[in-house]
């Protein structure tokens, strides 16, 4: 996910504008299954505590420890993501 900037005498001016979409992702090895196990466990445990939410809420709504703002709401495919890992709806 990117941001547009204008950059005016070295200084970027957040035009707010989203030139592109991209999904959230982790990567970790391959043919672990032991630890493929764990990531799913531990993801759909945060889900159904609601604590993904949280945490998305902590980092991309509310205001960050720079004082900044980000204000991205969470996308429509984002919240399904996080229901289909047992997210309770509201």
């Amino acid at each position: 996910m990117g941001c547009y900037h204008r950059w005016w005498h070295n200084r970027a001016i957040d035009r707010g504008e989203f030139l592109s979409y991209d999904p959230y992702g982790i990567m970790y090895r391959r043919n672990d299954s032991s630890f493929d196990a764990l990531v799913k466990h531990t993801f759909e445990r945060l889900a159904e505590t609601r604590e993904l939410a949280r945490i998305y809420e902590q980092w991309f709504l509310r205001k960050l420890p720079s004082g900044r703002t980000l204000g991205i709401s969470m996308s429509p495919q984002l919240a399904s993501i996080f229901q289909s890992m047992g997210q309770p709806t509201e």
